[in-house]
């Protein structure tokens, strides 16, 4: 199986045809598809995945194209790691992973971050509202924390910008007094 790349944020008016001939100088193309987010998270974000033949061709269009312009907007290009291998790294670690979002709006909800969270091809097993400003989110692989941070640190909830870090645990609430 060929090496996968997560394209955000795919530019209003970009299509498939489009981002194929940007991203196939890399390497033959398997599939690629754009998403678009539900409109509940205001403005609406599309993102792509583009699956090459080869694991390296997807390396290559990363490091190439992370933080380049389309159609003048700057766009984030990672490569996703592949699901058995961080399923099947998960169960012999026995570990969890989790990650923290900060500054989050008052408006932030588990299913908005779920949903921020799926953007970038990450599944939360569980997400916690510490306090307003701040959550936390447990994942299924340190692959899949890595990718969050990667791809979603300095990104925006309706509009304010949140920051998120890979960390060892999720705190303990404080006792309410």
């Amino acid at each position: 199986m060929g090496g996968k790349v997560f394209v955000r944020p795919v530019p209003d008016g970009v299509e498939d045809d489009e981002l194929t001939a940007i991203f196939d100088g890399f390497g033959p193309i398997a599939s690629m598809h754009i998403h678009t987010l539900k409109a509940d998270l205001e403005p609406l974000v599309r993102h792509a995945y583009i699956t090459y033949e080869n694991d390296d061709d997807a390396e290559s269009a990363a490091r190439a194209m992370h933080q380049r312009e389309i159609e003048g907007e700057r766009v984030s290009v990672h490569v996703v790691a592949p699901r058995k291998t961080q399923r099947t790294a998960n169960v012999i670690d026995g570990g969890a992973y989790y990650i923290s979002l900060n500054n989050l709006p008052l408006s932030a909800t588990t299913t908005k971050i779920k949903q921020f969270l799926h953007s970038a091809g990450i599944t939360s097993k569980l997400v916690v509202l510490h306090r307003a400003d701040l959550a936390y989110a447990t994942l299924v692989s340190k692959a899949d924390a890595e990718t969050a941070v990667r791809a979603l640190d300095c990104e925006r909830i309706d509009g304010q910008r949140i920051y998120l870090e890979e960390v060892a645990s999720i705190p303990r609430r404080p006792a309410m007094s």
